[in-house]
């Protein structure tokens, strides 16, 4: 309340000076007090944390748009890596990597929803050869209850995706597509981009990783189409098969219309929605995120919480690790969708006893053969300062 207040106590400080202003002047006001021009300049052109971006956000009957950097930064030609930028588009393609537990999550609830499964019913009432999951139900998984190692968090979303294909008899992607993406008017949403918008695709490769024995792995053989996370290859994406933690790549646009989607029931029922923000794991002194049905809720701690403190309670978030941030509160029906390519020529990980390596001031970097990599492992830290930015101003 104290933050939502401080929020509103600005607008009246605008209105106060400015009554004679019309909406617009106001909104401009507000928009130049914000100091997200500032902000942006700062983090992707002095700091270069990530390439570039698309950023989206705003309520029903408004939306703010920002297109920033690149798309690409470098590339392969001869063997050798040569500065070769391309401009980041506002249609640009984006893995969304981990944001697509989202629509897994969306899947399942809407099964539940029909009445076509029960979260309280037992995983092996559907996959019995899941044999080891003992007691575990849907409900477990969604939460990831018992689930807080990396391994066990992104195992649960794929197991997940087994039982929509077995209760609805429908590849995942075709159920996504049916009952997602063509109702919520997603058009440029993937799991394998079609060849005649390859161009728009992001790059995210050439991320760099500082291994706790001081190797440097560099991670050079994702291709533009191709997810970034393994897993999700080794399970088919490159084919078109979705795995239900990783794989899907989209647009700022159609995320805006997913996010809307949700928060106006087009996709899902609202008070499905609201389920799937409540928080399922957390107490008032834990240190760990809160999370929902595979989402972030809000945590109370603000430095905790990676969402907004003047946000509703039943807002909700997600994150990627190739730079995406998607962020909803249905009861002020505010919508924000960020989607970078930090994981493209970045130091995206850096164990803990190498971080002397580092080197600059401001802006840290690595040196790498020569080649001063900058350090990206902080991204999601320090995306926040322009995320609160945007939805100050969205409140």
């Amino acid at each position: 309340k104290q933050e939502y207040r401080k929020l509103l106590d600005q607008v009246l400080k605008i209105l106060k000076k400015n009554k004679d202003a019309d909406i617009n002047e106001i909104r401009q006001k507000l928009y130049e007090n914000s100091g997200i021009e500032s902000l942006l300049r700062d983090f992707f052109l002095k700091n270069k944390k990530a390439p570039g971006a698309v950023i989206s956000f705003g309520v029903n009957n408004y939306q703010e748009k920002f297109v920033i950097g690149n798309s690409q930064e470098i590339a392969e030609k001869n063997g050798n890596l040569v500065y070769s930028p391309l401009e980041m588009k506002e249609d640009a393609i984006f893995d969304l990597a981990s944001c697509t537990k989202l629509f897994t999550s969306v899947a399942i609830l809407q099964l539940a929803g029909n009445g076509e499964i029960r979260l309280d019913d037992n995983i092996k009432k559907y996959l019995p050869q899941f044999k080891n999951l003992g007691n575990n139900t849907v409900f477990d998984l969604l939460t990831f209850e018992p689930y807080y190692t990396e391994k066990r968090i992104d195992s649960a979303p794929m197991i997940l995706k087994y039982i929509v294909e077995e209760v609805t008899g429908m590849n995942f992607y075709q159920y996504i597509y049916n009952n997602i993406l063509v109702p919520g008017k997603m058009n440029n949403t993937f799991v394998k981009v079609p060849e005649s918008s390859f161009d728009k695709i992001v790059n995210c490769n050439f991320d760099y990783r500082l291994l706790p024995d001081g190797r440097i792995i560099v991670r050079d053989y994702i291709y533009k189409g191709i997810s970034s996370d393994t897993k999700a290859i080794s399970l088919g994406q490159p084919s078109g098969y979705l795995s239900g933690h990783a794989g899907i790549f989209s647009t700022s646009d159609d995320m805006v219309s997913f996010g809307k989607g949700l928060m106006n029931g087009t996709i899902l029922h609202p008070a499905l929605t609201n389920e799937m923000a409540k928080n399922r794991t957390g107490n008032a002194s834990s240190l760990l995120p809160y999370y929902g049905f595979l989402c972030t809720s809000k945590h109370p701690n603000k430095y905790i919480s990676d969402m907004h403190q003047g946000l509703s309670g039943n807002s909700l978030s997600m994150s990627g690790w190739t730079g995406t941030y998607f962020c909803i509160d249905p009861t002020n029906k505010i919508n924000l969708t960020f989607l970078s390519n930090r994981v493209h020529n970045r130091l995206t990980s850096v164990s803990e006893n190498q971080k002397y390596r580092l080197i600059g001031k401001d802006n840290k970097h690595l040196d790498y053969n020569g080649n001063q990599i900058i350090d990206a492992s902080l991204y999601g830290f320090e995306r926040r300062k322009i995320t609160e930015a945007c939805l100050s101003l969205a409140i």
